[in-house]
């Protein structure tokens, strides 16, 4: 279905492949924008990260490495990273200046026994 702005795309249960390459197809549980409100960055129940510029709504990159949902999401901003949080119990840190699609992350941090649901970076713990 359209509207005059954005594009919904129904998925049937029984699809594992997302109709689309450039959005979603499952529910968006988490929203972070770097400092300057340029790029906001999406999580979603998809197992995806999708980077988007604020300004034009375009897709900039889809990151995929997670093995469940997508929950949380947090911009390190004076290193250009950004850490996501997932139900697979892990955390992994990704290179927020890329303009491509990617699956390699920075760091992959594991070791939680359960869903990560929070984040947040702390500039002055590092």
């Amino acid at each position: 279905a359209k509207d005059t702005q954005y594009e919904y795309l129904d998925k049937a249960a029984s699809e594992d492949v997302c109709p689309s390459q450039y959005a979603h197809c499952d529910a968006v549980l988490a929203l972070a924008t770097d400092s300057a409100g340029n790029i906001l960055a999406t999580g979603s129940m998809d197992k995806s990260i999708i980077l988007w510029t604020a300004s034009t709504k375009a897709r900039i990159a889809t990151l995929t490495s997670h093995t469940n949902h997508v929950n949380a999401l947090a911009w390190l901003h004076s290193e250009n990273k950004l850490a996501s949080g997932s139900a697979d119990g892990t955390i992994k840190i990704w290179d927020a200046t890329v303009t491509a699609d990617s699956s390699t992350v920075v760091q992959d941090l594991t070791g939680h026994s359960g869903t990560v649901s929070a984040l947040v970076w702390m500039e002055s713990l590092k």
